[in-house]
């Protein structure tokens, strides 16, 4: 009986070593099991079938698991590369193959040991035995590790970028590091769609003789030897559905974007979003052509400009070219490039500003053949040396929400700028942006430039602008509603240049020289309010004419409150004029259905007395308002006097006439 026992004991004792066993290997990297879970077979680059050892040349042992895991693959299960951790270097590019996971640990590490290799990793059937469009390698992801160019030069001009992948589909890029390139990028992708690049890092540039516009990440087409060495077939082929969020960029010229196009063909459906891009020399994401690009929810910090997109330019060297033969152009969805820029941080480099240096947070620029259509930039935060937001031939779309306020200091107002530019825009709609200047200052709050057309600027506040709050200028037409300026260096509202503004329910307060100017341009001025100008309220100079000037509040301006000057005027009424050490209207030359008056003086007022004496230029009713309550007036040619109340000291006083077209002049006195 107890040999008995003793012999099941053995046996399952022997089952349960042998359970362990098998335990211990599944919990390591395999060498090569068949993986009935996530991938069709796992293969660990160390294990004595392939031999990579740590700190040793790899390069013949990954390439082994590569191929391998090539053929083993599936569209519906991956096959795994796995490198453990430890420093791996190699001596040759490595190439990967569809259906392929490559997998390493945090801590792996892989070294480019010399200059022989072009590149890092690539898809395999590169060059001539590629697959046009998206066809030549599929499903593949790259996961974790170090990977590491150490600055060494292939050629004079290129180390050769880290990871070059084209005419591929289905690709993830993960929990990657890549590091230390020469006069290149990190990661090149060149016709390739249903991309992901999440949760990597991105560093370290060293430029050579002829290449310092270098991004990080660039997106090519497939164009022709200039654009994508080794990117064949040239089809034109774009990128496609890439999306790169959660990433970190920095020590680089350019994080994102490219640096050419293709004439009618556009890379689509971009998506770069929660990143944190910083200390970057040049852009951070630079587009060009791009179709359906959304930058949201990005950190961009010490860059010089945050987000470029161009639809079309030159720069100096060959950047735009024809698509290849028997290539058809791509459509645009109604037109539209459908931009949106929106929720990102944006802090640039504070230059100097006596170096005239244009540091930008956003920046869409267009040609008049090339309009940028379908544009969303909106609640944004940017904190820019020069210029805020910039738009150049770009419209059909919104401007809402944004903050800019300018970190460098203009001294002697030396290189203003705008805050935020529009040339040769149409159909936007600027609304609830602000623009805070305080020392540092701004040139307009907002301009509107080169015969821009149908911009509506809706709810903005702008504070401190250096010269004015806002400017329409060069034939600019523009609906000014709602808007908040205060202490503009200059003037609130300035319309010239054969412009065109209707500005209504406005707030203008402590302009240093005007509230509202207009110069030989047309205008409509209703119910707004302007208040404590340095020299003139509302100023209509130099052949203009203005539609309506109706149902404004203009007080406490140093000099007059409207100044009309060989212009016509022919609708001025109802509005309220109080007289602070200047005249009230002053009509000269042009046509206006008032003519010039001071309005109505007030002698001063002592505590307990019961009258109100003053002189008056319009033969019309003057009353006095004290509490609500009029007190009507005696009249005797030029001079009135009101029998009031007594009034206790600090008591206001206010003394008003209205003339024919319902336009009231205010004085205003304090019971001494």
């Amino acid at each position: 009986m107890k040999g008995r026992i003793l012999r099941i004991n053995k046996k399952i004792i022997s089952i349960m070593v042998i359970g362990a066993l098998l335990a211990g290997l599944t919990c390591h990297a395999p060498r090569h099991v068949s993986a009935g879970g996530q991938f069709s077979a796992v293969y660990n680059v160390t294990a004595k079938e392939f031999g990579a050892k740590r700190g040793k040349d790899s390069t013949a042992a990954i390439q082994k698991a590569l191929d391998k895991a090539a053929k083993k693959g599936t569209s519906k299960k991956q096959a795994q590369v796995y490198i453990p951790s430890g420093t791996y270097y190699i001596t040759k590019t490595l190439s990967i193959n569809s259906n392929t996971y490559l997998k390493c640990d945090k801590k792996t590490k892989i070294i480019k040991k010399n200059k022989k290799a072009l590149y890092m990793l690539r898809t395999a059937k590169n060059g001539k035995k590629g697959k046009k469009g998206y066809n030549n390698v599929k499903n593949v992801t790259v996961d974790g590790g170090t990977w590491d160019a150490r600055f060494l030069k292939y050629n004079k001009e290129t180390g050769g970028s880290l990871f070059f992948f084209v005419h591929s589909r289905n690709l993830t890029f993960t929990n990657l590091t890549l590091r230390n390139n020469y006069g290149t990028h990190l990661l090149e992708l060149g016709g390739d769609r249903d991309v992901q690049i999440k949760g990597c890092t991105f560093y370290g540039f060293k430029k050579s003789s002829n290449n310092d516009d270098k991004e990080a990440i660039q997106l090519d087409v497939c164009h022709n030897y200039k654009i994508l060495p080794d990117g064949m077939p040239y089809d034109d082929t774009p990128c496609m559905n890439v999306t790169i969020e959660d990433n970190e960029i920095y020590g680089y010229p350019r994080a994102i974007g490219s640096h050419s196009l293709v004439k009618g063909i556009y890379p689509s459906n971009i998506t770069i979003a929660g990143n944190n891009i910083h200390d970057i020399s040049q852009n951070a994401v630079y587009a060009y052509n791009y179709r359906n690009l959304k930058v949201t929810g990005n950190t961009f910090d010490k860059v010089y400009a945050g987000v470029v997109f161009k639809s079309y330019a030159t720069e100096g060297k060959q950047t735009i070219f024809n698509r290849n033969k028997g290539v058809k152009a791509m459509s645009l969805p109604e037109g539209k490039y459908n931009l949106e820029i929106t929720d990102n941080v944006i802090n640039t480099t504070k230059y100097d500003v006596g170096k005239e240096t244009m540091q930008l947070g956003v920046f869409v620029y267009g040609t008049d053949q090339y309009v940028i259509d379908g544009v969303n930039i909106s609640n944004n935060t940017i904190n820019s040396a020069s210029t805020g937001i910039y738009m150049r031939y770009a419209g059909k779309g919104t401007v809402s929400g944004n903050t800019c306020t300018r970190n460098n200091n203009s001294s002697g107002g030396k290189f203003l700028v705008d805050a935020y530019k529009f040339l040769s825009c149409n159909d936007l709609d600027v609304l609830n942006n602000s623009v805070k200047g305080n020392g540092n200052l701004f040139d307009n709050g907002m301009a509107l430039r080169g015969n821009s057309r149908n911009i509506k600027l809706t709810g903005n506040t702008i504070e401190w602008a250096g010269k004015h709050g806002i400017g329409v200028y060069e034939g600019s037409v523009a609906v000014i509603t709602g808007n908040s300026i205060r202490a503009s260096g200059q003037h609130g509202i300035t319309v010239m240049d054969q412009s065109s503004a209707n500005m209504d329910g406005n707030s203008i307060l402590s302009s240093v020289v005007n509230g509202i100017t207009v110069l030989g341009s047309d205008a409509a001025i209703n119910n707004n309010t302007v208040s404590g100008s340095g020299q003139t309220g509302i100023s209509v100079q130099n052949q203009s004419s203005i539609s309506a000037l109706t149902n404004n509040t203009i007080t406490g301006n140093t000099g007059k409150a409207i100044a009309l000057n060989a212009s016509s005027a022919p609708d001025v009424r109802g509005n309220t004029i109080e007289i602070q050490g200047g005249s009230a209207v002053t009509v000269v030359g042009g046509t206006c259905n008032i003519s010039s008056v001071r309005g109505v003086t007030v002698s001063e007022i002592s505590a307990g007395q019961e009258s109100i004496t003053g002189t008056i230029q319009l033969e019309a009713p003057v009353y006095a308002l004290i509490d609500g309550i009029r007190y009507d007036a005696v009249m005797s040619k030029k001079s009135y006097s009101i029998k009031i109340p007594k009034q206790p000291y600090g008591k206001t006083v206010t003394v008003m006439q209205e003339d024919a077209y319902g336009n009231k002049y205010t004085n205003t006195k304090t019971v001494r």
